[in-house]
């Protein structure tokens, strides 16, 4: 895959060059060494059924293992929070969990446990991949990155997620990064109040989504990586709805032979 684009806030590249160039450049190299096109599904989703798809979940394995290999690990924080407003303000630059409980204990409030994590942590630089949904990108910028940032365990963050090119071939929901660098710009120079680079990434070659444009021999190693029985439980029930026409009655008709090729070996 590649880096298609990157956003730097508050001046997070400089920092990162300067000082943890190594730990950059390991990022960088684990993202550009997976091949996306090896992790491709069909869609179940009603309106994009039958599609060629991105894996989110078999690429961000792919670079969770890649990253676990350099060192990098999941950071979790565990902490107290509590409705009382004077008290919330008094503990929440403690960063030693049982000295906030014993605080808490003091002033005889109720209290819950609750934590923040990071997916990746080494040498003060957070990294967040985010493959999921739109919305969990503005939890990781304004909350993970800058509670650890707050707590001063790191320096600078880094946030990972597809660029539109690449989310166009992706389940419905999916961030994007034009959309997401143009709310963090809206809210301006200094929100969120930590150095984050935003890397928009998308494969070298982003391959068409239309199983018709697939050998059957490619579209059968495609339906081994998909949930089919899923699958034909959605393209059943479009089938009984009478709603398979056009182009997208040819692509169930091609998953549906690939399946009986499947079945005869």
């Amino acid at each position: 895959m590649q880096i298609a684009n990157e956003y730097n806030h508050l001046n997070a590249r400089e920092f990162l060059l300067v000082n943890r160039e190594a730990q950059y450049n390991e990022i960088l190299q684990s993202i550009k060494n997976i091949d996306a096109n090896q992790f491709l599904k069909i869609s179940c989703d009603k309106s994009k059924l039958g599609k060629v798809f991105y894996s989110q979940s078999d690429i961000n394995r792919a670079i969770k293992t890649a990253l676990y290999a350099e060192g990098w690990k999941e950071r979790r924080i565990e902490y107290y929070v509590t409705a009382d407003e004077r008290i919330t303000r008094e503990i929440i630059n403690i960063t030693n969990k049982e000295k906030q409980k014993e605080h808490l204990n003091k002033e005889g409030v109720v209290y819950y446990s609750t934590f923040n994590q990071v997916d990746f942590q080494k040498e003060r630089v957070a990294v967040e991949v985010q493959f999921g949904k739109y919305f969990s990108v503005a939890y990781d910028l304004h909350v993970k990155h800058t509670f650890f940032y707050s707590r001063n365990d790191i320096d600078v963050g880094i946030e990972v997620i597809p660029t539109k090119a690449m989310e166009e071939h992706m389940d419905t929901g999916v961030p994007w990064y034009e959309n997401e660098v143009t709310n963090v710009i809206r809210e301006g120079r200094t929100n969120p109040p930590v150095p984050i680079l935003i890397l928009g990434i998308e494969p070298e070659m982003i391959l068409s989504n239309e199983p018709i444009d697939f050998t059957d021999e490619d579209l059968i190693n495609i339906l081994k990586n998909s949930n089919i029985i899923k699958l034909r439980n959605k393209i059943k029930e479009e089938e009984n709805r009478g709603a398979l026409l056009g182009i997208k009655k040819q692509r169930i008709e091609k998953i549906k032979k690939c399946l009986e090729k499947m079945e005869e070996t």
